[in-house]
């Protein structure tokens, strides 16, 4: 992934996170790692302050 892909991810889920619960953050944090393809969830969760 490049950095560019990680700022896009970044700058998506900055504003929506902190307003959904739980579940709803790993719906949402699950489909975008769907997504990206190989190596998918690790990388969503290096451009989010979320965990795998």
């Amino acid at each position: 992934m490049t950095r560019e892909t990680e700022g896009a991810l970044r700058e998506a889920f900055a504003v929506p996170l902190p307003h959904l619960d739980e579940r709803q953050r790993r719906l949402a944090l699950g489909s975008a790692a769907r997504v990206l393809g190989v190596r998918r969830v690790v990388r969503v969760a290096e451009s989010t302050p979320c965990t795998r």
